[in-house]
């Protein structure tokens, strides 16, 4: 008997006693094996180095099957020199951040770096570690002096926190997001004193748990200390003269000296921006690497040849590319990217290096190679079998998915061969049998050449590549659902009595020591509106499609009047349709499926992924809505790839199982085509019949189809339109999935309608559908939303850069190399085949096609199977790939001239890309010779901002809600939204269903009562963006619970409330306790406040009595007088009156409500 373990094996054959550390083995295999083994036999770091960024990734994904992430840090770069000076991705400046961070702190760890993160230059260690900010409670320090050292070490300063490396400051209050933690931090002083430290929630912005301390870690590498920053404007300029002395050309040295002097005014301000970085070498005293940051640790090169090779690469491509900068005028010369002639070794303890071949110097051949024959798409898993067993090998099968195992188990038993089940690694190389089937997760496919033993995984006997993403999103952004409201100088607004004006701002007005928050609007002819803060319940941010530049209503014009009439009209007509056919649709009775069993658990158990919270939700409105007698009509809204197939698999399972057929509707051949091939997947398992009908079936394929549907043989069809021809009868149909329903024609819908009237329906929609809306369409159409993305997805790192074809070119190489595929989007026909070339010419080994508008769709069809597919590198498109199938090895997507796409455009087009388990980018292109207007900018910039999943709901929330608006209303209605705004169309749109509801308009008014008290919002306490915010949320506020948690909020993220601000909020309790059924009037006069008490109130027998007795201890602050049949209390305007006023409130308030039967816990 002669047993191994295959682990213990592989390790043992990198021998660690031999006084050479050469190794000839796989890069990968040998990285694993022997970083493993070097960290378990020592106390040591491990600093593992690799030729590439992708190839790190690769390394640590298969290492945390053995190691802990904890003892692992990856520290990446971008790699593509001219990509990142033009622009930068946030997540991989926080990814590097965070890991150097660690590296500093390092005590036996494992530490991943490519060879450029390796060569870049760093701040000192030293630098490094004081630039870190350590504040305790207690601590004494400014405010300003804070916010100064925040700028100084990268952190950039907004109104209100909404993402990672930015500060913000209100009152006392500083809130700063690190790197370092979960959740943002509030800092409140008192005076000079750090009164308490606490972390905050993003999205609402409120206080979640009080600590002593935290640790602020740096937001830029590019850090140079006192003397290096104050000798940086001499040295540029030094330089800058020597480049001169012998050029004449005037034109080349003003471009130059306005470049420099910009980089200047960046120094001089301590902004430290990534195109900052091309200085750090050049102004250092003294050039730092990364094993600046290491202790003693043993080094390992995964591939010393690909080194080598990579060194001279990359120092070609960086002076190259700084020679180019200097040759237009960008920059001085003299400058470097990297410093190769820096020492790596100095930390070094042991140095071992991987390689292929060693030509001079003594190795060990572990030979360990990864497997030779693998399964591809022409062969099948038992040609593998055969392969090895024809060679006299011994072969391990180590199969994760449970499927997968029991197939492998059916072959085997098919084609007669043994095998063995085994539950470990250990094998007796001496049994007999040359089959062994296990699940254990060891990752990595290996042949053992000396022992003659291959291990097998889902990899190479299925071709599926086993899930492992290290990833870990460490850039925090909010879902501030109501940012697309906040209100800029210049927009456009709607007032609901005065129509649209342009916002200007706001101004605070003294009146006889009264001051009053005014917002100043521009109307037609130079008209202007002030609107006190505290009726901006009455104006609303204009919102219309992307682009639409609305009229400015006239004052004292009719008008606006005649505007919302018109609307009112219309509206009346589409409110009459939708209560109609919430009616009939009430009246059908559909099948209730039944409640679920154990094989629609099992089915849901099978997938590989833990569903989101909001897919779970998702799941369980729709089985609600199967097993309840009246027909589903659901919607369900989620962004790209957040999980709605699965949804809709679960919702197919539970009618299937229930003995229903389900039809899946797609708008395109392709995507009926993926969602096919996805089902065979998914229901392998189960005795279903599954078919698809579109034109790239035969016509003998599609009659056979029909006709199985019709006898019930085929359970699940998936289609495009021609599933609606009469041609096409179901034996007992269920369900019937409809995706993207928005895409089909109005002919379409309506025979949907018609097949429809008593089967349950789903809809799949990445269009979000108004909040608004969605309460009108209760009953007619139920909605449910997924935005959450899941775990396993990564974000897209989007990049927004001039137009460069050399960087256009690294590019498109970068993912060819790593065997990617790319998406480049050229929206003009007219010159798209000539981009095209000019591609072909720059990279001639890309495999490049074509589609756009104006091919036959059965052209662009056959194109995008190409692609999807793998036989093209790259689709060069029109934006009509902005809605389109999932090809999950394309993880590249460019966007020329982006800044013509409108944001939602660009978000839909950007989720192309990143729909596998795959790092992928987004790179903006724009004309570098084009001034761009404002809007392209904030579009632009909002793209690059949200690389976080699900900001689909965030940054194109304003054009996505009016497309949903649209895609259910009609595109009629449409166009009433552009005339006043979304928010004000949606608001006569319910008002309009809700009088015809309850067959009366229900009167909402308040009373208005101003009371004469100076509270208002100084401007040391709040910004313009601050004081609307703060007055919309007191106009929020219907109850004194409300206030009351409201003034709660305003401490925690303002600190000390001032004077000014209590009365504003003291008013505000007022208006809420004089709006109370008790009164009917409250006014103020000179004297006295005067309050009249409800008719109702004031008829109750015997209350003048109970009031006079519950007013006796403030009897002579007050007089009640009985005044045509209706009680009214006057309280004189002395001493602290307006405590008197509340007390009084609170008194009629508690007698009104025990007359009326209402208990107050209060009193």
């Amino acid at each position: 008997m002669k047993e191994i373990n295959l682990l213990e094996y592989c390790l043992s054959r990198f021998d660690l006693t031999k006084d050479y550390k050469n190794y000839v083995c796989d890069e990968f295999i040998g990285s694993l094996f022997l970083v493993y083994k070097l960290f378990k036999n020592s106390n040591d770091n491990i600093f593992l180095i690799t030729p590439s960024n992708n190839e790190s990734t690769k390394i640590i994904n298969i290492l945390t099957n053995f190691i802990s992430l904890d003892d692992l840090i990856l520290m990446p770069s971008d790699e593509l020199i001219r990509v990142e000076y033009l622009s930068q991705s946030k997540e991989m400046l926080a990814q590097q951040l965070v890991a150097l961070y660690r590296i500093s702190q390092a005590k036996h760890k494992i530490i991943i770096s490519n060879i450029q993160s390796l060569y870049r230059y760093y701040p000192s260690k030293k630098l490094f570690e004081n630039s870190i900010l350590n504040i305790k409670v207690k601590d004494t320090i400014s405010l300003d002096d804070l916010k100064s050292k925040l700028a100084t070490i990268g952190y950039f300063r907004v109104n209100k926190i909404d993402q990672s490396l930015q500060f913000a400051s209100r009152g006392d209050v500083l809130d700063v997001y690190s790197l370092n933690y979960d959740n943002p931090i509030r800092i409140e002083f008192f005076g000079e004193e750090i009164e308490s430290i606490r972390f905050f929630n993003l999205n609402t912005q409120t206080s979640i748990n009080n600590i002593d301390e935290v640790k602020i870690l740096p937001a830029t590498l590019n850090l140079l200390n006192e003397e290096e920053l104050k000798n940086a404007k001499e040295k540029i300029l030094k330089q800058y003269d020597n480049d001169i002395k012998n050029i004449n050309d005037i034109k080349y040295k003003d471009i130059l000296l306005s470049n420099i002097n910009e980089d200047l005014e960046q120094i001089s301000n301590k902004e430290y921006n990534f195109k900052f970085y091309k200085f750090m070498g050049f102004l250092q005293e003294r050039h730092y690497n990364l094993t600046e940051y290491l202790e003693k640790c043993i080094y390992i090169f995964s591939s010393f040849s690909a080194f080598k090779r990579r060194i001279m690469d990359i120092d070609k491509e960086a002076t190259s590319f700084l020679y180019d900068l200097h040759k237009v005028g960008k920059t001085i010369s003299n400058l470097s990217y990297f410093d190769f002639n820096s020492s790596i070794y100095l930390k070094a303890k042991d140095v071992y290096k991987l390689d292929s071949i060693f030509n001079d110097e003594k190795s060990i051949n572990s030979r360990i190679i990864t497997p030779t024959y693998v399964r591809n798409k022409e062969s099948i898993s038992y040609n593998v079998f055969s392969m090895y067993l024809n060679l006299n090998y011994k072969v391990i099968c180590s199969l994760s998915d449970s499927i997968n195992y029991k197939k492998t188990i059916e072959l085997l038993k098919t084609l007669k061969y043994e095998y063995k089940e085994i539950d470990n690694l250990n094998l007796d190389l001496d049994d007999t049998t040359s089959i062994f089937i296990t699940q254990n997760k060891f990752p990595l496919g290996l042949e053992l050449q000396e022992l003659k033993l291959v291990y097998l995984t889902d990899k190479e006997l299925f071709g599926i590549k086993r899930h492992s993403s290290t990833f870990k999103n460490l850039f925090k952004e909010g879902t501030i659902v109501n940012s697309y409201e906040d209100l800029s100088i210049d927009d456009y607004v709607v007032h609901e009595d005065y129509g649209i004006g342009q916002y200007k701002g706001i101004t605070t007005i003294d009146l006889n020591d009264i001051h009053q928050d005014y917002m100043e609007i521009w109307y037609s002819d130079g008209q202007k509106l002030y609107v006190p803060l505290y009726k901006f319940d009455l104006i609303r941010k204009y919102v219309g499609r992307e682009g639409k530049v609305p009229t400015l209503s006239k004052l004292n014009s009719s008008q606006w009047e005649k505007t919302k009439k018109k609307i009112k009209e219309r509206v009346n007509e589409l409110a009459d349709r939708l209560l109609l056919l919430y009616q009939e649709r009430s009246k059908i009775k559909g099948y209730s499926f039944k409640i679920e069993d154990d094989l629609q658990k099992n089915f849901e158990n099978e997938f590989p992924y833990e569903l989101t919270y909001d897919q779970k939700r998702a799941v369980c409105d729709i089985k609600k809505d199967m097993e309840s007698s009246t027909p589903m009509d659901r919607l369900l809204c989620g962004d790209v790839g957040f999980g709605k197939t699965e949804v809709a698999f679960i919702a197919a399972f539970k009618a299937l199982n229930n003995g229903k057929q389900v039809a899946l509707l797609c708008p395109t051949t392709l995507l009926a085509k993926q969602h096919y091939d996805l089902a065979k997947i998914r229901f392998k398992n189960y005795d279903f019949g599954i078919g698809i009908l579109t034109r790239l079936q035969k016509d003998s394929e599609n009659k056979k189809t029909i006709s199985l549907l019709k006898s019930g043989e085929i359970n699940f069809v998936i289609g495009t339109h021609k599933l609606l021809s009469k041609k096409v009868e179901f034996k007992d149909l269920g369900l019937l999935i409809v995706d993207e329903e928005q895409r089909f024609g109005v002919e379409q819908k309506e025979l949907i309608k018609e097949r429809t009237t008593n089967i349950d329906v789903l809809t799949l929609s990445a269009t979000p559908i108004p909040r608004t809306l969605q309460s009108t369409l209760i009953g007619l159409k139920t909605t449910s939303t997924i935005n959450t993305p899941p775990k396993e997805r990564m974000p897209i790192q989007t990049y927004v850069i001039p137009f460069d074809l050399e960087a256009i070119k690294e590019l498109i190489k970068r993912e060819l190399s790593r065997q990617g595929q790319i998406f480049y989007i050229h929206n003009e026909i007219a010159t798209i085949y000539e981009r095209a070339d000019s591609l072909q010419n720059l990279v001639p080994e890309c495999r490049i096609a074509i589609i756009h508008a104006k091919m036959e769709k059965s052209e662009i069809e056959d194109v995008m199977l190409q692609f999807y597919s793998g036989k093209i590198d790259m689709l060069v498109s029109t934006s009509i790939v902005e809605n389109g199938i999932d090809v999950r090895n394309a993880n590249l997507i460019i966007v020329e001239d982006a800044d013509k796409f409108g944001l939602a455009q660009l978000y839909q087009i950007k989720g192309r890309v990143g729909r596998g388990d795959r790092m992928a980018y987004a790179y903006l292109l724009v004309d570098k010779n084009k001034k761009l207007g404002d809007d392209a900018s904030k579009r632009l910039k909002a793209i690059k901002d949200f690389t976080e999943l699900g900001s689909g709901f965030k940054i194109s929330q304003r054009d996505l809600l009016i497309r949903g608006a649209g895609d259910i209303l009609g595109p009629e209605q449409a166009g009433f939204i552009d005339s006043i705004g979304i928010d004000m169309y949606l608001k006569i749109l319910n008002e309009t269903i809700e009088e015809k509801k309850n067959g009366y308009k229900e009167n909402t008014k308040k009373r208005n009562f101003e009371l004469r008290v100076d509270g208002y919002i100084p401007s040391n306490f709040a910004n313009d963006e601050n004081k609307i915010s703060l007055y919309r949320d007191i106009i929020a506020c219907k109850n004194e619970d409300k206030l009351n948690l409201l003034k709660q909020e305003i401490k925690d993220m303002y600190g000390y409330i001032p004077n000014e601000v209590e009365t504003l909020l003291i008013k505000k309790k007022i208006e809420i306790l004089s709006n109370n059924n008790a009164f009917s009037d409250m006014k103020e006069l000179e004297n006295f406040i005067s309050l009249t008490l409800s008719k109702s109130f004031s008829c109750i027998e015997g209350i003048g009595s109970e009031l006079f007795t519950s007013l006796l201890p403030i009897i002579k602050k007050v007089n009640i007088k009985y005044e045509d049949h209706l009680i009214k209390i006057l309280v004189f305007k002395k001493d602290d009156y307006i405590n008197t006023l509340m007390q009084v409130l609170n008194i009629c308030i508690r007698l009104y409500n025990v007359h009326i039967g209402v208990v107050d816990e209060n009193w």
